[in-house]
């Protein structure tokens, strides 16, 4: 499921967010169903990798968490996905202090 996500994310270099893209990436990501739901579950995910219960959970976490951020790059390059993000910031606060928590602790 979270590798799934992440297939839909540009790899580097290629970060760049183009609106009149047509490919399977651009329609699944302008449907209602992504834009009501996507963001959140890509917050909520960041911060469920922590525990992947795995014996490489070390590498799995951060190599997640960059596909992850791959994703945040891509989205947050919408007006709609600011919006939502402001969204769930106001609604969900301890969900949002969490992942801001992850994403803080991984800069350093």
């Amino acid at each position: 499921t979270l590798k799934f996500v992440c297939e839909f994310a540009p790899k580097p270099p290629k970060y760049e967010f183009q609106k009149q893209e047509m490919s399977l990436r651009g329609a699944m990501l302008q449907s209602k169903l992504c834009q009501n739901y996507l963001l959140e579950a890509c917050i909520q995910s960041y911060g469920d990798v922590e525990k992947t219960g795995s014996n490489r959970q070390y590498y799995e976490k951060y190599h997640y968490r960059f596909l992850l951020s791959c994703v945040f790059h891509y989205l947050l390059k919408d007006k709609f996905y600011q919006t939502k993000l402001n969204e769930i910031c106001l609604k969900k606060p301890e969900m949002f202090d969490r992942f801001t928590h992850f994403l803080i602790n991984e800069i350093n």
